[in-house]
Parts: C-alpha cells; sequence; structure tokens
C-alpha cells in the first residue's frame, strides 16, 4: 500500500514531487523512489505488504524497458496472473507490481478488467510518449488529477496535490454544495475547482494533447451465470465470498480484522477460522459510559471464534486532543470517518493490515431505506405507494413520520435518495454560502432505467454514492494516516455483480412474524424479518446460536455528547470565528443547537469544514 504522485508536461519538477511524497509519507513509510524522463515525473511511497525487499522499489520498469509504473493497492490474483506471462519473461520480485508492468507489455488497458483487488496505477508508454491512470473497480483506492494546459499533475491524496503548489485553493462551490447538502461530496467532484477524481472502474489517456477517460467496468454489466433458485443463490454467495477473504489475506505482515459485532465482520472472522487460522488478531471499539456500540455482540464473537481481541476504549477526553488530527487525516471534508480513525489508530500498532465488513450493507440491503421500499411498497410507484400507504405512518414516532412525509414530495428516486441523511436544504445552503453556492442533486445522474427494481436502484446510489464517495474514500484517508492498510472482501467485483442482480425477494425475506410497529426501527433481525436474508442464509451455520435472533444495529458513536463536553469549546471558537461560510447564520445553527431545537450533524459538518479549511487553505 502506497503513495502515488506524478507530473507530465512539466520539465524539472522533480522537487515538485518530492513535496508531494513528503506530504503523503504517512502513506508509504517504508521507501521513496523517483523517476525522471524528459517531460515525465513519476514518484512512490512504499508500504511495504508482499515481498519486503528491496526488489519491490518503484518506480519500476518492465524487461523490456517501454513501460515504467508507480502503484498503490493490492491485486490478490497476482499470482494466478503470472501464468499469462511469456516463458522468456523472468520475474525478479514476488510482487504484484511486476506483474502488472510486465503484463501490460502484452494486453495494455486489457490488463485492468483481469485484475482482482484494489489499485490506482500510473504507466508511462516511453515509445508512445503516453500516460494512462487507473482505478480499481469499486474506486477503494484514490487518484486525484487536474489538467494544466498541457500539463498532467496526479496523486493518491489532496494532500499531495496541494503540496504540488501547481493548482490554486479555490473551493469547489458546488462540490461545496453537495457537502452541506449530504455531509460528503460525491465523485468525480472534489472541493477543490479543477481537481477531479478519477471514477471508479475508468482509466486516463493523456498523450500531451489531448485527455480520454474510459469505463471498463459497470456494476450493471451482464453476467452469464446468475442463479436460477434462492439455493443456488446461497451457495454462489457463500463461496464468491469465501473467495474473496481467503484471497484478501495475502500479506507479509501482520493481519486483523476490524470486528464490530455485527453480521458482516462476524461472517469474516467465521470464513478465516473456517480457513484453519489458527491465531485470528481482532479488534473493535467501545464508548466509555455508553451503549451505543455493538461492544458487547464484539466481544461475544470474539470469545466464540476464541480470537486474540483488543477492545479499545474512547471518552470525550480523548478525542479532545485527537480532533485536529483526525481532520488532518480527512482528504476531503466529511462528517465520516472518525470511528475509522480511531481504531486504526490503535491497530496500527499491532498490525499492518485489517479486514472490513464494510459493504455487507450496500450489497445485501441492509440499511433502513432498504426496508422502507421493499418491505412497504410492494413495488407501487414511489409517489403512489407514499400516498397509499400514508395512514401507516400515524403510529410511527414522530421522526420517522415526519421523514416518510417528507419523501412523499419528491418525484422520483434520486431524489427520495437525497433526503436520506440530508444534513442542509437548498435554502439553508443559499443562506450559508451567501447565495453563490447552489445546491445540485449529484445522484440524478446515477439514475438508472426503469428496468432496473427499486432496491437495485437505491443499491446502486449506495455503491456510487455513500459507499465510495463517502466511506470508501473515507477509510482509506483516515487509515493511510496512520500507515494500515484496510481491505474490503465485501466488495470483490465478482460479489457486488452477483449480489446487484439477485431478485430482492432474495435479499430482504420475511421469514417470520413482524414485530411490534412501536418498535419501528428496531424490529428487523436476521431470523425472523429476513434483514440481509441471503448473506445470513449463506453463513447461519457458521455463527453462534442466536446471533439471527437479535436486531440489526447499526454502528453508532456519541459524537453529539463529545461536542457538548470537550469539544464545546473548540466549536464555539471555531464556529464564531472568522469562518468561510456566512457567520451570522453558523452562530444561529449553533445556538440552536444548544438550546435542542437542531440536529447536532448540522454543526458537526460546518465544524468539520471550518477546522479543513484552516488546516488545508490557509
Amino acid at each position: 500500500m502506497c503513495a502515488i504522485a506524478g507530473i507530465v508536461g512539466y520539465n524539472n519538477g522533480i522537487e515538485t514531487v518530492v513535496k508531494m511524497l513528503q506530504a503523503m509519507h504517512h502513506r508509504g513509510p517504508d521507501d521513496r523512489g523517483v523517476f525522471s524522463d524528459n517531460m515525465v515525473i513519476l514518484g512512490h511511497n512504499r508500504l511495504s505488504i508482499i515481498d519486503l525487499s528491496k526488489a519491490g522499489h518503484q518506480p519500476m520498469s518492465n524487461s523490456r524497458g517501454n513501460f515504467t509504473i508507480v502503484y498503490n493497492g493490492e491485486i490478490y490474483n497476482y499470482q494466478e496472473l503470472k501464468s499469462l506471462l511469456p516463458d522468456n519473461v523472468a520475474l525478479k520480485s514476488n510482487t504484484d507490481t511486476e506483474v502488472i508492468v510486465e503484463l501490460w507489455n502484452l494486453l495494455g488497458i486489457n490488463l485492468l478488467p483481469k485484475l482482482r483487488g484494489m489499485f490506482a496505477i500510473a504507466i508511462w508508454d516511453h515509445e508512445k510518449q503516453q500516460l494512462v491512470l487507473a482505478r480499481d473497480h469499486m474506486g477503494i483506492k484514490p487518484l486525484y488529477y487536474t489538467q494544466i494546459n498541457d500539463k498532467i499533475v496526479f496523486a493518491s491524496e489532496m494532500k499531495g496535490m496541494l503540496a504540488s503548489g501547481l493548482i490554486g485553493k479555490k473551493i469547489n462551490t458546488k462540490a461545496l454544495s453537495d457537502y452541506l447538502a449530504n455531509g460528503y461530496i460525491v465523485q468525480p467532484d472534489t472541493i477543490i475547482e479543477d481537481v477531479h477524481m478519477l471514477p471508479p472502474a475508468s482509466y486516463l489517456l493523456w498523450d500531451g494533447t489531448e485527455m480520454k477517460i474510459k469505463t471498463y467496468w459497470n456494476v450493471t454489466d451482464i453476467v452469464d451465470c446468475q442463479p436460477n433458485t434462492e439455493e443456488e443463490a446461497i451457495v454462489e454467495v457463500k463461496q464468491l465470498l469465501t473467495d474473496a477473504v481467503k484471497e484478501e489475506t495475502i500479506s507479509d505482515r501482520p493481519l486483523g480484522v476490524f470486528l464490530s459485532g455485527g453480521l458482516d465482520s462476524a461472517i469474516l472472522v467465521s470464513v478465516l477460522k473456517q480457513s484453519g487460522f489458527s491465531e485470528i488478531n481482532t479488534y473493535s471499539i467501545g464508548f466509555e459510559g455508553e451503549d451505543l456500540s455493538e461492544e458487547k455482540e464484539a466481544l461475544e464473537a470474539a470469545q466464540f471464534f476464541n480470537t486474540k481481541h483488543l477492545q479499545i476504549q474512547v471518552s470525550d477526553k480523548d478525542i479532545v486532543p485527537y480532533i485536529d488530527e483526525f481532520i488532518k487525516a480527512l482528504d476531503q471534508p466529511s462528517v465520516d470517518g472518525l470511528n475509522t480513525w480511531l481504531v486504526s489508530k490503535v491497530t496500527s500498532k499491532y498490525v499492518t493490515v485489517a479486514l472490513s465488513g464494510l459493504g455487507g450493507d450496500e450489497l445485501f440491503s441492509g440499511y433502513s431505506i432498504d426496508r422502507d421500499i421493499i418491505n412497504k411498497q410492494k413495488y407501487l410507484g414511489l409517489s403512489k405507494f407514499l400516498s397509499a400507504t400514508q395512514s401507516l405512518w400515524v403510529n410511527a414516532p414522530n421522526a420517522i413520520s415526519k421523514r416518510l412525509s417528507a419523501y412523499s414530495k419528491w418525484k422520483n428516486l434520486s431524489s427520495f435518495y437525497q433526503t436520506w441523511g440530508n444534513v442542509f436544504n437548498s435554502q439553508e445552503i443559499k443562506k450559508l454560502t451567501g447565495n453563490i453556492g447552489t445546491h445540485f442533486n449529484q445522484f440524478e445522474s446515477l439514475n438508472l432505467p426503469k428496468k432496473y427494481s427499486l432496491l437495485q436502484q437505491i443499491s446502486f446510489f449506495h455503491l456510487r454514492g455513500f459507499m465510495m464517495s463517502r466511506l470508501l474514500r473515507d477509510s482509506d484517508a483516515v487509515s493511510m494516516h496512520h500507515s494500515i492498510e484496510v481491505r474490503f472482501p465485501f466488495i470483490d467485483y465478482r460479489l457486488v455483480t452477483l449480489a446487484f442482480h439477485l431478485p430482492d425477494q432474495w435479499k430482504i425475506k420475511f421469514v417470520g412474524k413482524t414485530a411490534n410497529l412501536s418498535n419501528f426501527e428496531k424490529q428487523y433481525s436476521y431470523e425472523a424479518n429476513g434483514v440481509k436474508h441471503i448473506l445470513y442464509q449463506a453463513f447461519k451455520n457458521d455463527l453462534y446460536e442466536n446471533f439471527g435472533l437479535r436486531p440489526k444495529r447499526g454502528f453508532k458513536m456519541p459524537v453529539e455528547n463529545w461536542m457538548k463536553k470537550g469539544l464545546l469549546v473548540d466549536i464555539e471558537k471555531t464556529l464564531t470565528g472568522n469562518t468561510y461560510l456566512e457567520n451570522t447564520h453558523i452562530k444561529k445553527i449553533v445556538e440552536d443547537w444548544k438550546s435542542g431545537k437542531t440536529n447536532w450533524t448540522r454543526v458537526w459538518s460546518l465544524y468539520i469544514f471550518e477546522k479543513w479549511v484552516q488546516q488545508n487553505l490557509k
């Protein structure tokens, strides 16, 4: 796991690339290398994971010397791909990097769909004088770029881009509006004007005059061998996920598992146990004086699977000295990432690689919005459903009733999805930005044709928006801040493709009695109400007794309590001083929060943004 950076079309830029690498030292503290050839400079910071020897040094050229690569990531099937190499190619290392650059000479961009793993790649073609940038199928590894006249500048992090001194620090008002609405920025936009993220499953070609960006894979691509029955699907889900977990354990450095106590992370540990791992390191996080996380469940799982477990306890006093470092780790403003930052900070003392269960909810419909649709909509049109079922809202808690009432005003699915987790509305965004920011619905461009079920469409929004643009990007940034590589077996693209095309009724399936509506948000358990049905059925026999009877709980943190205690002084100082956003309206929002009139997430999002701006743009 590493950091890459480079400039094409800029002579004497070695010092600039070195500055970019220095700003991303945390991503690769083990080694550094720079390649320069006329108008191209490629740089690399290395975090050694596989083949720890100097043979893995980058930049790396192939045996013919016609391609040079800098690469960030892990290719889990690289040993398998070696069979595609000609007999006359003698490898000098046991690295996936060398396999990629040698195969590139044979296959070029046709290699990309064959790679299983996570990657951000830059390859320079010496003969064509052409740069190729590429990202993995799911966009796990980040890659930023900008075009400046006849130059291309790229890096693994925004910190690297800003350190180049070649780009301005002007905020992208469209992205700012997006952040204020959602709490994160939907790629390919970034918070900095004219800096973009290369989209997932895409590659960029640059020959000095023309830039082309093309896609090599999409989750909607039809696959030939879809299961015909639910029983077949259960077998295939289990096999694919088991294969992915096994593949993603390859490492020459210590490995552990982030164990939340939920279904997804329990499955990861179960597969490792079934695969014969004698010692499994697991890590969970708990909060002193709080009962918000699945702390008890994590301990129960650790005891059942007999893992070497460490539970990290965090209090409000711990957060105060950490907050600046956490925000520094964020590559762009985001309301998320603190939990991964905290667990990574501690686990990095013991392991260099960690498995995460991220992706299970997005693939197998684990969110409340998914259940709202499939369990109550019954495939009616959205507006028709909401109006037809309005009488059912009466007994729901007030917050749920208000949310459903708000949903009924929207005309299409992207607008419906936009309300899920919405922070500020359009009118508030205009006040905060002084009317320079206009609220955009970034999910409109993600609308799928009507041939896809509503659950498939929501899943697509989860994958391309919430997961890729928030969860994955934040997880990468905050974990790599501590030089720890996090891997995500659930989003192996083969499993993603299979899960996306499965029928809705196999993902959420009522198999028991519906619980009392007074427990509206807590009524769904794996066994009785079919939450993440097919995933649970695939692994239920490997889990401990009564696992499926408890309700599914989302991971929560006592952030608001921390804000009212140790962080309050800094929040008030940050948001009542010299702010980028309109200060009068910010002060009102802070006062409304303190008096209980508005939600804490609004203050948290403003606090994160202003602190990020202070750290990075001033």
